[in-house]
């Protein structure tokens, strides 16, 4: 019954309406990416952070060779990365 009511307005709906939805989510799908694209997390690095001094440039530096020896990803593709 459901389906046969979905048809029905399908065909009743202009086509730039059904244009305009698969727009936004498209629009929607990219933003979401993105989002998610930009909030990586990494387990497993070690940290010398038991006195709270390690500064961001050496955790930084520390990441990048994790990259490159543990990943396998080439020194100038890491080096490349903006963090």
């Amino acid at each position: 019954m459901w389906k046969r009511r979905i048809l029905e307005l399908v065909r009743s709906t202009p086509a730039c309406a059904i244009w305009s939805v698969n727009a936004s989510r498209s629009v929607m799908k990219l933003t979401i990416s993105q989002s998610m694209r930009n909030n990586l997390i990494f387990f497993g690095i070690a940290e010398d952070n038991s006195t709270g001094s390690e500064t961001p440039a050496v955790t930084e530096l520390k990441f990048r060779d994790f990259l490159h020896e543990k990943m396998k990803i080439a020194r100038e593709t890491v080096e490349a990365l903006r963090l």
